[in-house]
């Protein structure tokens, strides 16, 4: 359900926030959970008026990501694009969205713990979606 509405003006960015935590439950005999948890939460443009775009642009706060993995590690082959938002174990994520039209947007955040040894993009484990609308004015 979506309870607040951000308001924007065309053209101008608005910092979209969420608070991220993993909450789950380790075997602390694990030796590789033992180093924290690395959470993310990437975000598209869900809903909007026919043409309209939401651009996504890296917030001051957002930490750098580490340098990529090859495609036989467990992270991205490249550097993420801003819109994808790292989070150690947990905190704010913020993330700066410009309009290019008026109207209403939703925008889908969709926030879990890629890198734990237990997830993997065939694991249908560890996820939340969060939902934000935006009323962008001329």
């Amino acid at each position: 359900m979506l309870q607040r509405t951000l308001t924007a003006r065309v053209g101008q960015p608005v910092t979209v926030e969420v608070n991220m935590r993993d909450v789950s439950i380790n075997d602390p005999t694990d030796y590789r959970v033992n180093r924290g948890t690395e959470l993310r939460i990437e975000w598209t443009q869900y809903q909007g008026p026919v043409g309209g775009e939401a651009t996504f642009a890296r917030h001051e706060s957002t930490p750098p990501w580490p340098e990529p993995e090859g495609r036989g590690g467990r992270g991205p082959a490249r550097q993420p694009g801003p819109e994808i938002v790292p989070v150690q174990d947990e905190g704010t994520a913020r993330v700066n969205v410009a309009f290019d039209m008026p109207g209403e947007y939703v925008l889908l955040g969709q926030a879990d713990n890629f890198r734990r040894p237990d997830s993997s993009s065939g694991d249908q484990c560890c996820w939340t979606n969060a939902y934000v609308r935006v009323n962008v004015t001329p």
